[in-house]
């Protein structure tokens, strides 16, 4: 009875402590460079592992619908996820970006161009 209890703690301890690693990003960057079409895209999100814990998708949408939605089996580095895609926005848009975690939480952020 004993040898089950602690197989019961032991399992809780390691579930628990798995997640407190899991976390969402912390902040998403966005930057347009309207001379060369691109937006920057800068996903601030610490990990130790970006192959076990990292930014898995990221899902832009211009002026509520969706244009791009972008896979990655791991993160840019250990910092954060910078990506950089070609899209072409004028005044008066608004770019909405989706940060997605593997194991927990997302961030979404906007910037309207001006």
């Amino acid at each position: 009875m004993r040898s089950i209890h602690i197989c019961w703690l032991s399992l809780i301890i390691v579930c628990s402590s798995s997640l407190s690693f899991a976390h969402p990003p912390r902040d998403v960057q966005l930057t347009y460079d309207g001379e060369a079409q691109v937006l920057k895209i800068r996903v601030n999100h610490v990990t130790p592992n970006t192959l076990k814990h990292y930014i898995r998708r990221v899902v832009i949408k211009l002026n509520d619908k969706e244009v791009n939605a972008l896979n990655f089996p791991a993160q840019s580095s250990r910092q954060a996820h910078e990506i950089e895609v070609p899209l072409e926005l004028k005044a008066g848009d608004t770019v909405t970006v989706s940060a997605v975690c593997n194991v927990a939480g997302s961030k979404e952020v906007s910037l309207q161009i001006k």
